[in-house]
């Protein structure tokens, strides 16, 4: 169903976990659910509406629409996403902090809400380029030559620090901790995080520590496992991973890993429904 690729440039890998293209290219709807992430989905599109609905991302075949650039915020629900026919569609996974490099603003300016279009004049004159390409290879090419093109330096090493605390499922870490030692003042650190990641820190710690129970997860094949799961990832109460599961996903853990199908080495965790 998607087809991953990994950037060529060595600068890019830096701040692009990978690029996927979906391989639907027929008239069929398709349904599934996605889960919340800590890294960042940035899609182009050709000939394709697309529309959020609550938490329901509606993605049509258009002619009015023949190109749009449409990135995912932050979200603490599951999102179902609905393909109506056919649709043309290049997308980039960035890692967290990682689009902000690309942007002229910071993510959560442009990101407010499940779904949303960029509208910075360079991205939206980029889209046609991007597929007046015929072929696959040609396309990420020039997606990769646009991203460095678009690249620009921004001074947020300590929040590259911060969310590398956050990331560690088995590190409980204060924000007030993180400030003091990166010479900030928690206030500021709240506030940065929140514009340049899109969510608090306490929110994306719920977020990293709920993926990383799902990276872990081909570690141990058994459901029976579930309790070392949520361990490994920091859930020392079994009654607190159940409850994190039900408001991250809206099923228990057993349920979840049991219909959740995990794509190239788990940087995607989808449902069809």
């Amino acid at each position: 169903m998607v087809n991953v690729f990994q950037p060529r440039s060595t600068e890019l890998q830096k701040y692009v976990d990978c690029f996927y293209v979906f391989d639907r290219f027929d008239q069929s709807n398709t349904n599934y659910m996605v889960y919340p992430q800590t890294n960042t989905p940035l899609a182009f599109f050709k000939n394709a509406e697309v529309k959020a609905v609550g938490n329901h991302l509606q993605i049509r075949p258009s002619d009015e629409q023949p190109h749009c650039v449409d990135v995912v915020g932050r979200y603490l629900k599951p999102l179902l996403v609905s393909y109506y026919g056919e649709v043309e569609e290049v997308a980039v996974h960035f890692k967290p902090l990682g689009i902000n490099h690309f942007i002229q603003q910071p993510f959560a300016k442009i990101a407010s809400e499940n779904s949303q279009k960029i509208k910075e004049k360079a991205w939206t004159d980029f889209t046609p380029k991007l597929f007046q390409e015929t072929s696959l290879e040609n396309r990420l090419s020039k997606l990769e030559e646009f991203l460095l093109q678009q690249y620009r330096d921004i001074e947020i090493c300590y929040l590259y620090e911060a969310v590398e605390k956050l990331m560690d499922p088995m590190e409980e870490v204060k924000v007030a901790t993180i400030a003091e030692k990166m010479g900030v003042s928690s206030r500021t650190l709240q506030r940065q995080f929140n514009n340049y990641v899109g969510c608090t820190p306490a929110i994306f710690k719920r977020i990293a520590r709920f993926r990383h129970s799902i990276d872990i997860t081909p570690l141990h094949k058994e459901l029976k496992d579930l309790m070392t799961i949520g361990y490994e990832s920091g859930f020392y109460d079994q009654s607190y991973f159940g409850k994190e599961y039900r408001a991250l996903t809206g099923e228990s853990p057993k349920s979840f890993f049991k219909e959740v199908s995990l794509i190239s080495e788990n940087k995607f965790a989808w449902k069809i429904v």
